[in-house]
C-alpha cells in the first residue's frame, strides 16, 4: 500500500495528489477528540492510475506479473518526495525512467492513525 502522512485542512478533509480527500464525520470526530493534525492516507496499486492531468512522476521499475505490471515511481508529494506503486494493464506499462502522470482515485483511499497506524474505522 501506498502510504503519506498528510495535514488535516481546517474543512475536514486532507489533499494528496492534488485531490481533496473528503473525511467522513466519524474521521473528523475522532481526529477532533484525539487532537490529530495529521491522517496517513493509504491508497493500493490499483487506487492509482497513469493520466495526462496527474502528479509528474519518474519510473525507477516495472515489474510484470502476467496481465498486470506494478510501476514503481518516485513523485513529489504535499508529504514530500515518496515512492508509489501503480498497477497498469501490461500492455500500457510505461518504461524505466520514463517520466509519467499519475492520478489517484480519491474515493479508494485508507485513513490510518498518525499515532498508532491503525486504521480508522468508518462506518458505512
Amino acid at each position: 500500500m501506498n502510504l503519506c502522512t498528510v495535514d488535516l485542512g481546517p474543512n475536514g478533509s486532507v489533499t494528496l495528489c492534488h485531490e481533496q480527500i473528503p473525511m467522513p464525520r466519524e474521521v473528523t470526530a475522532e481526529a477532533a477528540k484525539r487532537g490529530w493534525k495529521q491522517l496517513i492516507v493509504g491508497l493500493r496499486p490499483e487506487s492509482l492510475e497513469l493520466a495526462p492531468d496527474g502528479v509528474p512522476a519518474r519510473v525507477q521499475v516495472v515489474e510484470d506479473v502476467g496481465a498486470d505490471s506494478f510501476v514503481f515511481c518516485s513523485a513529489d508529494l504535499e508529504c514530500g518526495t515518496v515512492n508509489l506503486v501503480a498497477r497498469v494493464d501490461t500492455r500500457s506499462a510505461p518504461t524505466r525512467d520514463e517520466r509519467i502522470s499519475i492520478r489517484l482515485r480519491a474515493a479508494e483511499a485508507h485513513l490510518f492513525d498518525p499515532n498508532t497506524g491503525a486504521r480508522v474505522a468508518v462506518k458505512a
